[in-house]
């Protein structure tokens, strides 16, 4: 009887050989990805009692849109479905936001420090030209 590791470990191989089956002999004639023909994200609105397929996928009455993307989302490296604004630009999450908002005050403090790194050597050296940087 193996640990718990072991066990879960075996289960893992199990259901990968189960996969790899599935994909070699089911999956090529009733997968819905070779039936769409590669269109993976299909987007379809009710009008007039009929449903009718968007050309691309923007809602306008909300003003969202989905769009595949792929990077990572919650320490996972995939294909997401992210809402995105008209011109199909991602919509940020509040972390993705946040992420950038703290690269940008650290890439502006960073410019600062140098700025007044650059104007402390140029006082120092106008104070060695006999010069008071302080009555210019």
């Amino acid at each position: 009887m193996g640990t718990m590791t072991e066990n879960a470990y075996q289960l893992d191989e199990e259901i990968q050989r189960e996969l790899d089956a599935y994909y070699e002999h089911v999956a090529p004639e009733n997968d819905p990805q070779l039936k769409l023909k590669g269109d993976v994200l299909r987007v379809f609105v009710l009008r007039d009692g009929d449903y009718q397929e968007l050309e691309r996928p923007y809602l306008s009455r909300i003003g969202l849109g989905f769009k595949l993307w792929d990077g990572v989302f919650e320490d996972r490296e995939d294909t997401w479905l992210r809402w995105c604004d008209e011109q199909v630009n991602v919509i940020l999450t509040g972390e993705e936001r946040a992420r950038m908002e703290a690269e940008r005050a650290d890439y502006e403090a960073a410019a600062r420090r140098e700025a007044e790194d650059r104007a402390a050597h140029f006082a120092a050296k106008l104070r060695e030209l006999g010069v008071d940087p302080n009555h210019l």
